[in-house]
């Protein structure tokens, strides 16, 4: 039986990548005013075609979309054209200056 996300050796892990997509998916709809369940998902990278890569969705093809989990925090964002968030976890005792 497949599974809608990749196997995680940690579950908290697979949390934020669930998490991580439910949130991409609830701004394109909001963005696009349209309900969440008919917008498809795709993801497909251009150098293998696997199921991974930038994702997209068909009913938009014009809309950037992009997400990011790293260790109990998730983001998300869309807008037009090309768009890209990262995140990266505050190290103990590293004061949020010396990383801006």
């Amino acid at each position: 039986m497949s599974r809608p996300w990749p196997a995680f050796r940690f579950e908290n892990d697979r949390d934020d990548f669930v998490a991580a997509h439910a949130l991409a998916r609830g701004c394109a709809a909001s963005m696009l005013h349209a309900p969440l369940l008919e917008l498809s998902w795709q993801q497909h990278c251009p150098e293998c075609g696997g199921p991974h890569g930038r994702p997209t969705i068909a009913e938009a093809p014009g809309l950037g979309v992009t997400l990011a989990h790293a260790r109990g925090h998730v983001a998300a964002a869309v807008a037009p054209g090309v768009i890209g968030v990262d995140i990266e976890p505050m190290q103990r005792g590293r004061r949020s200056r010396e990383v801006a």
